[in-house]
């Protein structure tokens, strides 16, 4: 048995084609997203899961999915892409935002989000809490991150996949969404990354988008890191679940609405 981090798709118990890329892995995602922790799922959990997932997808294959196997090491690689993906996609959504916004300072409007929570409400000129967790970026951030993640999601009922579909239990999701904006326009706010530096060297560079954030020594290594600036659950664990908490008490109905807002 390999290491877990040492196993590549060659390892796997079956082709990687659409069944495996589209199939399996939207299927799991989706479910991933429907968990009490998005960021820390526990092993077994993931084990029963994609060994139902498996099934479904391969009713042909007879394979027994192990923890420390290929097939689970390489789901659950899928899903660390994906919550990180929320952190990159995040970026790539606020350079753009910012790159239009000319008359007035990027660390001022940035700040201005921030206070009171304003980046959350569907009309951030005249908030009504009644519509938290609607704004246009929680939208399109869900949609880019997650939705185009899990639109080929098999039909599982013991799942209840298509009930997740329509968002049912998306909460983590949308509390997800929501720490990884806050971490971004914290970013720009106090200056840990520079808008206007990346956009000139987008310009220079084939409209690359490239973002380097700052480093600090880690004492214990004594390598510098930017372990400290990335969306992690060691960074923004603690703010996804207190998010988790205000959106679920807001009912499944308005959870349903975000998530159908956001398709």
């Amino acid at each position: 048995t390999k290491p877990r981090s040492k196993y590549s798709n060659s390892d796997l118990p079956v082709p990687v084609n659409y069944r495996w890329t589209n199939r399996f892995l939207d299927t799991a995602t989706l479910w991933a997203g429907s968990q009490p922790n998005i960021w820390t799922i526990p092993e077994d959990a993931m084990v029963t899961t994609f060994q139902a997932i498996f099934n479904a997808v391969y009713p042909d294959v007879v394979y027994t999915v192990k923890t420390h196997g290929s097939q689970a090491s390489q789901a659950s690689q899928r899903l660390a892409e994906w919550r990180s993906g929320f952190g990159s996609t995040t970026l790539a959504m606020v350079i753009d935002l910012f790159s239009k916004i000319d008359e007035q300072p990027h660390d001022e409007v940035a700040s201005q989000l921030l206070e009171d929570y304003i980046f959350i409400c569907e009309d951030m000129d005249e908030p009504n809490h009644a519509r938290n967790f609607c704004s246009h970026f929680i939208l399109q951030l869900v949609a880019n991150a997650h939705l185009s993640k899990v639109s080929d999601a098999l039909d599982i009922p013991a799942l209840h996949t298509q009930e997740l579909l329509e968002g049912y239990h998306m909460d983590s999701v949308i509390a997800l969404a929501t720490a990884a904006l806050e971490h971004t326009f914290s970013f720009v706010r106090d200056d840990i990354i520079n808008v206007k530096s990346i956009i000139e060297h987008m310009e220079t560079n084939g409209r690359k988008l490239e973002i380097r954030l700052p480093k600090t020594l880690n004492k214990a290594t004594g390598r510098e890191t930017s372990g400290p600036y990335m969306f992690s659950v060691s960074n923004w664990g603690e703010e996804t679940a207190s998010y988790k908490i205000s959106i679920v008490s807001r009912g499944d109905e308005n959870t349903i609405d975000v998530i159908t807002f956001a398709q």
